[in-house]
């Protein structure tokens, strides 16, 4: 078999089972199989696209029936059935074709009943593309009974292979052990009607290039479809379908994949009936449509009529997926929900959901994955579903003749119809309401393996997000992402990680999806008024009356450790961030914002000893900071487009901000805490200007164990000469000090453009007084004391050693 053919098997495969069930909803043949030998030996002549030119699309009646009464009625109705149930599946277009060897037959049966056969029904389809595909279902029987009001209902049975064919060459087979069938429809509303399909023993076979065949065998499958008028001009429709002990194998082999049950339902109600012109257009008369009047009617339904609501599920369960005999992957259940709801009045809502339960790996995998439970799910209202219709059915018009062609080459699209997909395209983007909604992902029990090795691993996760779009076009709500026990341990990627909790939790107020609109519709008319990407040089967008969104985020990080039990490479036992911004209408350059952080039991870990005395490491901090005038959403909105094209320097535009805003900062608490000292301060900071001099404020720090600090390091320089600036410094800073109490010290700083840092009186240039480089601290390890505020020689006077002298203990 060549290679082509081994392709076009693959297109097949999702309907395979179907085609053989569905459109023999009505069949029952005589006398086993002999027909599909003939069937395939008649294959290559029969799937050419010139074969039988002067056959009509469809088979017709024998002549010799009057089909305006009795048995010729009943057989024309049950034509029209199996003739609907094959185009509704196969959706032939102008060029295909179905066909039976002579005229479809017609018998009488007892008790009024109507023998009918299809002799070798089979279909061409695809021939538009040049590649058809030919599907022979043999001899098809069905015994229908007419009642007196119109209705038919039929038993039948199927019995044989169903064959698909490409190139004159077998593409797939599916044979089956047993199929009944039966049901019942209007012969005047033959798209309408119930039908159920149950088959045991049902194989499918699809012959590989090289090797084995791939084979499906599914032990139960059954198949339930009803479609009725509702009465009040809408459809209401239920199909269910169920398939149990799936396998699938190469050739005679052990399955590789094993289902225990798959299992789907599809409900709708409240579709308009209009909708049928589109299945009258397809599935109805004598004659195949041309591709482009699907895509008018399509386009043209779609742009004008309601979807109704449909809720779809679908669950498989006991899934065994196995890589050799020693290696398998399980999973109990994997289900889907789905659905969408847009009434002829009311609010449009839908919902989308997949689960996933319990998924393990046995063997020798060389990458395992193991998980407790997958939840994701997304759900809203009000989402502009008219709106979005009509710019999906211009979208579809402008693109009708690129595709009415199934298979053509790809075209360039004249320029008028270029034109109208990009305003299709722009109106999608700047019109369709997102109305409101929310989505979740949940996890539990998440480990990753590497031959045996955890690399990575989760016991819980959560994201979760929500939105609301206003009249203005702002979208609000709130978002969260939570975990627990997420371990990390990975040879090739770094150093182990574990953290035992982290949570971000945050809300977003006023984003102004409308203007983002704006941007992303600007650079489609420009890339595709140029032909090319959107320059950044020259590029502007319409940014101006932009509002900026404000909101919220409080982020918690606790149990962090890094190293192994073995190897401890340091940690943290919590930090929480918090910020708030305001939100900016159009106009307002600059809003008030909030930011806190607390570190709490910092551990940097052995290799910091390396470097500096552990005692001199942080291992707690707290800030809560207070901003007004921040120029964030002028500078948002400058993000958006391109100073540049207008002439404008953006650090210049930035700097002019700054200048007018003068932004101010108040420091409410800052605290940094070590084994043997601590920082306690406040104040405040008005800046006008990226640089020191262009801003002013005053702040108050208290420092306790700056002598047990300088202490340490006095002993320490000693051995590492490196520390001798930063204890020079300490010296400069104790003599800037005010010891208020024991051990404590107390600076004010003030900041001027004028003058600069000021401590205590004393600019801070004094903290460089002391040795310079090259030179070395006192030979004495001993204590290095602060300065007296008293001379020893005189009793009271002021000493005259300065700010930076030195003295060794006594």
């Amino acid at each position: 078999m060549g290679h082509r053919g081994g392709r076009q098997a693959r297109p097949v495969l999702g309907v395979a089972i179907l085609a053989g069930l569905l459109v023999a909803q009505t069949a029952m043949p005589h006398g086993g199989s002999a027909w599909a030998q003939s069937a395939a030996e008649d294959a290559a002549r029969a799937v050419s696209p010139t074969s039988a030119g002067d056959l009509p699309p469809l088979p017709a009646l024998d002549p010799a029936l009057n089909t305006d009464e009795g048995m010729g009625r009943t057989a024309a109705a049950v034509r029209q059935r199996v003739l609907v149930n094959v185009r509704q599946l196969f959706s032939p277009m102008e060029g295909d074709r179905i066909a039976t060897d002579g005229p479809i037959l017609a018998e009488e049966m007892g008790k009024g009943g109507t023998r009918v056969t299809f002799p070798d029904l089979s279909i061409r389809t695809g021939t538009l593309s040049g590649d058809p595909t030919l599907v022979v279902f043999g001899d098809v029987v069905a015994e229908a009974t007419a009642g007196a009001d119109g209705g038919i209902e039929y038993t039948a049975s199927l019995s044989g292979p169903i064959t698909f064919f490409s190139k004159g060459e077998q593409i797939a087979d599916l044979a089956f052990d047993r199929l009944t069938m039966n049901g019942a429809f209007d012969a005047e509303a033959p798209l309408l009607g119930e039908d159920t399909i149950a088959a045991k023993g049902v194989t499918l076979t699809v012959p590989a290039d090289v090797g084995d065949p791939t084979v499906v065998t599914a032990e139960i499958v059954d198949l339930n479809g009803r479609a009725a008028s509702d009465g009040d001009g809408t459809i209401g429709s239920t199909y269910t379908a169920r398939a149990v002990s799936v396998g699938i194998r190469q050739g005679e082999g052990e399955p590789t994949v094993n289902i225990e049950r798959i299992g789907g339902t599809l409900s709708g109600s409240g579709t308009p009936e209009a909708w049928l012109e589109g299945g009258r257009l397809t599935a109805l008369g004598e004659r195949f449509p041309r591709p482009e009047q699907v895509v008018e009617t399509t386009s043209r339904l779609l742009g004008t009529q309601p979807l109704g609501k449909m809720v779809a599920a679908a669950e498989l369960t006991g899934i065994e997926i196995h890589g050799s005999p020693t290696e398998s992957v399980s999973i109990d259940r994997i289900g889907l929900d789905m659905a969408a709801d847009e009434p002829a009045s009311g609010t449009p809502s839908g919902a989308f959901g997949i689960a996933l339960d319990t998924m393990r790996s046995q063997g020798d995998l060389p990458v395992a994955v193991d998980l407790g439970a997958l939840r994701m799910s997304i759900k809203g209202q009000d989402l502009d579903v008219a709106r979005l219709r009509g710019h999906m059915a211009d979208v579809l018009t402008a693109l009708g003749p690129a595709i009415a062609t199934p298979g053509a080459a790809p075209a360039d699209l004249p320029p008028e119809q270029e034109q109208a997909l990009l305003a299709a395209l722009v109106g999608v983007m700047k019109d369709v309401a997102l109305g409101e909604g929310d989505s979740r992902m949940v996890l539990s029990g998440l480990d990753v393996r590497d031959r045996g090795r955890t690399m990575f691993g989760l016991d819980t996760f959560e994201m979760t997000a929500g939105w609301a779009e206003d009249d203005q076009g702002r979208l609000s709500g709130p978002s969260r992402l939570a975990l627990a026990g997420l371990r990390v341990d990975d040879p090739q990627g770094g150093m182990p990680v574990r953290v035992g909790r982290l949570d971000i939790d945050s809300a977003t107020e006023g984003f102004d999806l409308a203007a983002y609109r704006e941007m992303v519709a600007a650079l489609i008319e420009q890339s595709v008024a140029t032909g090319l990407p959107p320059d950044p040089m020259t590029m502007t967008l319409p940014n101006k009356q932009q509002a900026v969104a404000g909101g919220s985020m409080t982020m918690t990080l606790e149990d962090v450790a890094l190293g192994n039990k073995m190897n401890p490479m340091g940690g943290l036992s919590g930090l929480t961030l918090t910020y708030t911004m305001e939100a900016a209408e159009p106009g307002v350059d600059a809003v008030g914002a909030d930011l806190s952080l607390d570190i709490r039991g910092l551990d940097t870990g052995p290799m910091t000893a390396l470097v500096v005395p552990l005692e001199l490491v942080p291992t707690d901090a707290t800030l809560a900071v207070t901003g007004q005038r921040l120029p964030i959403p002028a500078l948002a909105r400058l993000s958006m487009g391109n100073p540049a094209a207008g002439g404008r320097d953006p650090e210049r535009v930035a700097e002019a901000l700054l200048a007018k805003h003068r932004p101010a900062f108040t420091v409410d608490t800052l605290t940094v805490g070590g084994p043997i000292y601590g920082i306690e301060g406040n104040g405040d900071i008005t800046v006008a200007g990226s640089a020191m001099p262009d801003s002013q404020g005053a702040f108050n720090l208290t420092v306790t164990g700056l002598d047990e600090t300088m202490a340490l390091l006095q002993e320490q320089v000693q051995i590492d000469p490196s520390l001798q600036q930063p204890l020079l410094a300490l010296v400069a800073l104790r003599g800037l000090g005010r010891a208020d109490e024991p051990g404590t010290y107390r600076y004010e700083v003030a900041l001027a453009p004028d003058t600069g840092v000021v401590i205590n009186g004393t600019p801070a240039a004094a903290l460089m007084v002391g040795p310079q480089p090259g030179t070395t601290p006192p030979a004495s390890p001993g204590m290095v004391e602060p300065p007296s505020t008293e001379s020893p020689e005189s009793g009271g006077a002021p000493s005259q050693g300065g700010a930076g002298e030195v003295r060794k203990s006594r």
